[in-house]
């Protein structure tokens, strides 16, 4: 214990009373034996046992004034022949418990100076509450007295005197038990829920993996059926024969072209010859209203110097005309002789394949079915 800057030790390992008389040495003292520190001891006994004091002061202002840190009790007793110490303190906060010279751990929060189960631990072994050690040992002034306590609080001391606290020590522990119990059942339901519900996944999983296995037999023997088929019809095919009709195929694409070429040049060709001859025959009739000195547009009597004028124009566009006609004549007499000369088209040549070049590489589409058809026969 700490009072001012030396440290004060108290020895309470007597058989006989032990007087402690305080003398106030500060200055306005004179002599008093008030506000020396006599309730520093009962309050450090107290703090180091418990972790508070007799009366209700803040931790914080245990610390004495004049150091401002480093507050710490240590306080060594035995019991049963078990030896026990306890440092206890504030800035830093400090809890360290000690049997037979070993610490024992702290798990709570060290941090604040502080632990539950080893002040539990204390207490156990002490065998007395703080309420118990304040009216019991303590007998303060600071302290209220045992007969002004209520009902209630006052009980509590008496079944701790008589021991009857144990049944309620014994019936709290059986509540922990439960809740623990309870907490252990939450969880074990928990994972049992977890384990089912991963359980059931699986079972989805498996079954989904069932359905995909028989769907991709299914379409493995489909893909099968479908390779041996078409193996087949390849092995059927004689592949110089197929050659030839894709060129009989091209010759008679080519012929095919040629007839519709010729079929649309000679109707462009008649239209033409159509439309000169319908000139001609208009020029003619013009002409020979001209000759009666009769206008072609209006059929009134024309006598004018323009008469011989427009007779010669007409009397040339009509030989043009005929001129035109008789080429168109020509052109459509060479074009449908050269129409006659392609004969009918005819049925196209029958193939397997679209194309010459997929013709052409038949041997090497064959090898690589068979090849395929092994492989899927080996994925059974």
């Amino acid at each position: 214990m700490s009072v001012g800057a030396a440290t004060q030790v108290i020895d309470f390992d007597r058989n006989d009373l032990t007087l402690v008389l305080g003398e106030n040495l500060d200055l306005g003292g004179n002599g008093s034996r008030n506000g020396t520190g006599k309730t520093t001891i009962i309050n450090a006994l107290s703090y180091a046992l418990y972790g508070q004091a007799l009366s209700n002061i803040r931790k914080d202002n245990l610390v004495n004034k004049t150091n401002g840190k480093n507050m710490l009790v240590s306080l060594d007793f035995s019991v049963a022949g078990q030896e026990y110490r306890i440092e206890r303190g504030r800035k830093p906060n400090i809890l360290k418990f000690y049997i037979n010279n070993k610490e024992q751990a702290v798990q709570d929060d060290a941090s604040q100076g502080d632990s539950r189960e080893t002040q539990d631990a204390i207490e156990s072994v002490l065998g007395m509450s703080h309420d118990m050690f304040k009216h019991i040992l303590a007998l303060n002034t600071y302290t209220e007295p045992f007969l002004s306590l209520k009902a209630n609080d006052q009980r509590t001391i008496i079944e701790q005197l008589l021991g009857i606290t144990m049944l309620s020590e014994r019936a709290e522990r059986i509540k922990e038990l439960n809740r623990e119990t309870k907490d252990a059942i939450t969880q074990e339901e928990f994972r049992i829920r977890a384990i089912t519900e991963a359980n059931r996944r699986i079972e989805e999983q498996i079954e989904a993996i069932k359905r995909r296995q028989t769907l991709w037999t299914t379409k493995h023997i489909e893909d099968l059926a479908n390779l041996t088929n078409a193996l087949k019809s390849l092995q059927e095919i004689d592949i110089d024969i197929e050659i030839q009709a894709h060129r009989d195929h091209k010759a008679w694409d080519q012929k095919r072209k040629d007839i519709n070429d010729l079929a649309g040049a000679i109707s462009r060709i008649k239209l033409d010859l159509g439309r000169e001859e319908k000139n001609i025959a208009k020029l003619v009739k013009d002409i020979a209203a001209l000759e009666n000195h009769t206008c072609h547009a209006c059929g009134q009597d024309l006598h004018d110097f323009k008469h011989e004028e427009v007779l010669a124009g007409k009397q040339q566009d009509l030989a043009t005309a005929r001129a035109n006609a008789h080429t168109h004549a020509d052109e459509l007499a060479r074009l449908e002789s050269a129409h006659k000369g392609l004969g009918t088209l005819g049925k196209p040549p029958k193939m397997f394949y679209d194309r010459e070049a997929d013709a052409i590489q038949h041997r090497a589409t064959l090898e690589n079915l068979q090849k395929l058809q092994i492989e899927k026969f080996c994925a059974f």
